[in-house]
């Protein structure tokens, strides 16, 4: 069985400048360099990836077949329609309306239901395997997005405490300018 490919999470092929970009390279003086715009904070990491689309671009087509065989035989359609087959195959070989070609223990029908079963586990266990694979990248992407998130709260509350340290320092200049001039705040 195909093994998922763990995406790269960090890939550029989908950068789009934003607005504020392109108003950058706009402003681009003579040299080159973007000038850095207050709207505009550095960011140390690539924009987030949609995982799901990208673990689909990876999955093949068994994959997506057996995938498609598990909704199909985990569902209440197949169930009850199921059902209702195997209720007419008892009810047409216990009353013989058409002919007893398969009567009473019903071991063509066991026959039947056992391939079926012997078929239907081994797809359903490559879907759930590859679910389980799926749900490993995904916690992983998580594991991955949350650092991020965790690296910009630490930057933002950084920037908070520097500007409590820049309005401390002015309110000192003010409360000492107020003192040499007499001014009440």
């Amino acid at each position: 069985m195909a093994e998922i490919e763990e995406p790269n999470l960090l890939d550029e092929t989908d950068n789009v400048p934003s607005e504020s970009e392109a108003e950058a390279s706009e402003l681009s003086d003579a040299s080159g360099e973007k000038p850095m715009l207050a709207a505009d904070p550095p960011h140390p990491h690539d924009p987030i990836r949609n995982i799901n689309e990208m673990i689909e671009a990876q999955t093949t087509r068994g994959q997506h077949v057996a995938d498609r065989i598990t909704r199909l035989l985990g569902s209440w359609g197949f169930i009850i329609t199921q059902t209702v087959i195997l209720i007419i195959w008892v009810i047409l070989n216990v009353t013989a309306w058409v002919n007893h070609w398969d009567p009473y223990p019903f071991i063509l029908m066991n026959l039947a239901l056992s391939m079926q079963a012997a078929f239907a586990a081994p797809i359903i266990m490559m879907s759930q395997n590859r679910q389980s694979q799926k749900d490993r990248v995904v916690a992983h992407y998580n594991f991955l997005i949350d650092e991020r998130a965790e690296e910009e709260i630490r930057v933002i509350l950084e920037h908070l405490h520097a500007q409590n340290v820049a309005l401390g320092q002015v309110h000192q200049l003010l409360v000492k300018l107020s003192q040499e001039n007499r001014i009440d705040l």
